[in-house]
């Protein structure tokens, strides 16, 4: 093997060594992460006012849950105000995917979905933590973050709104968890 071909081999294998953790929380530095209550939370998107709307689905047994839809104030040239949804567009399966709610769920023990919404300035970011149940809703399973960048669609290019979320990338937890919540905090510091 010449100098040159070792060099790259040494150097593809010291990157292959890098924890993954610390390589994929790099780009939610900066960023901070908007505390949601039930009800109507007012908050700044994009530095434009925003509204979340959090609310809890009784359903009397341990599954219950919570969802969260994002709109923008947007106003016309007449001043006139109304509220755009900010939906999120992609998945590991499918880019054109549409999701007009967030949630946060699972069982008395563990979630198996949560999300995080982070700003910083004019730039925002949405974070959804998934697992799959396994074989009870308290098994540790492994865990996977996707990760979506708030855009504008400035051009108005035909099935998009004009600010939406679109998925940048997944990030896989270090080793499984039960509660997606824990995932969040050890994983991604959130």
């Amino acid at each position: 093997m010449n100098a040159g071909v070792r060099r790259l081999f040494f150097c593809s294998l010291l990157i292959a060594c890098l924890p993954l953790q610390a390589a994929s929380t790099a780009p939610l530095a900066g960023f901070h992460t908007v505390s949601l209550h039930n009800g109507f939370n007012r908050i700044r998107l994009a530095d434009r006012p925003a509204t979340v709307a959090y609310a809890w689905r009784e359903n009397y047994n341990a599954h219950g849950f919570s969802l969260a839809s994002i709109y923008l104030d947007d106003a016309d040239a007449t001043g006139k105000t109304s509220l755009l949804l900010v939906p999120a567009f992609g998945d590991n399966h499918d880019p054109n995917k549409e999701q007009f709610e967030f949630a946060r769920s699972g069982g008395a023990d563990c979630l198996l979905r949560d999300f995080r919404l982070l700003t910083a300035g004019d730039k925002a970011l949405l974070v959804i933590a998934m697992r799959e149940p396994g074989t009870s809703y308290t098994d540790a399973e492994a865990v996977h973050f996707d990760v979506y960048s708030l855009r504008r669609n400035d051009e108005g290019i035909p099935g998009r709104p004009h600010f939406y979320f679109s998925l940048d990338r997944r990030i896989e937890a270090s080793r499984p968890y039960c509660d997606v919540g824990e995932a969040l905090k050890e994983e991604l510091k959130l």
